[in-house]
């Protein structure tokens, strides 16, 4: 159950994917804690967060405001919190 790591860490073991080519992309501080536990990126979608809305250990990577906008970066393989 997140924010403990094993959910991502199956979906990476079962795409045989290191975590640095991964990416998260969540929706809450939970999220976020679960990708840092991790060991991967995590990008929020930023309904529901005014500007630095989140900040310390909540703070993601970065936001999109809504998924259309989502452009893959560096990642090779996606894990959808």
């Amino acid at each position: 159950r997140k924010p403990h790591p094993a959910v991502v860490q199956h979906a990476l073991a079962a795409l045989q994917t290191d975590p640095a080519e991964a990416l998260l992309v969540g929706d809450s501080s939970t999220d976020v804690r679960t990708a840092r536990a991790a060991g991967i990126e995590v990008l929020l979608v930023r309904h529901g967060y005014p500007a630095g809305g989140l900040d310390g250990d909540d703070a993601p990577d970065g936001f999109i405001a809504h998924f259309d906008q989502f452009r893959p970066r560096a990642a090779t393989h996606l894990v959808i919190g």
